[in-house]
């Protein structure tokens, strides 16, 4: 038999995909099934979410949509545990534009963009970094779940509230 990349033992494949960038890994999974299911959890281990000013209005918003169902949803069989695609969620940042949409020319919160994201942190149960970017105007007001506790919240002093909110 020959040997082939995904031949490999599987310790040695999760030392090398954990080397490679979350781009490369994508390319790999696009191979075939068992590619895509040793690819996964390198693929969705480092998530950035918004941060796309320069494209068209809405598609930060798409993109935390369309992420969010992605890692909420079950797995297909063959993946394996249903909730694979969550539990590989190691490290999420998360851009003002990906909850922010446009309302007679302001923008406002995302009230089901924020539930969407509430569901993710707190299903995460591997989540170990949660970096929210703000600017100084916008701080963040938390809707604060369970998992929020587990996390890291990493944020520059500026976008943090100036007092207490209750």
């Amino acid at each position: 038999m020959p040997h082939t990349l995904l031949t490999l033992n599987y310790d040695v494949l999760s030392q090398i995909l954990a080397l490679i960038s979350p781009h490369d890994a994508a390319q790999l999974a696009l191979a075939s099934r068992a590619a895509y299911a040793l690819a996964l959890p390198r693929i969705v281990s480092d998530v950035t979410l918004g941060g796309l000013y320069h494209k068209p209005g809405g598609s930060a918003l798409s993109q935390l949509t369309a992420f969010s169902n992605f890692v909420l949803s079950p797995a297909p069989e063959w993946l394996g545990a249903p909730y694979a695609r969550l539990d590989a969620l190691q490290s999420l940042h998360v851009m003002r534009d990906a909850v922010r949409v446009r309302k007679n020319g302001v923008w406002t919160v995302d009230t089901n963009a924020v539930s969407l994201l509430s569901a993710v942190i707190s299903r995460a149960r591997n989540l170990q970094k949660l970096t929210l970017l703000w600017s100084q105007q916008q701080p963040f007001y938390s809707y604060a779940g369970a998992g929020w506790r587990r996390a890291s919240i990493a944020c520059p002093r500026a976008c943090l509230p100036k007092r207490p909110y209750a």
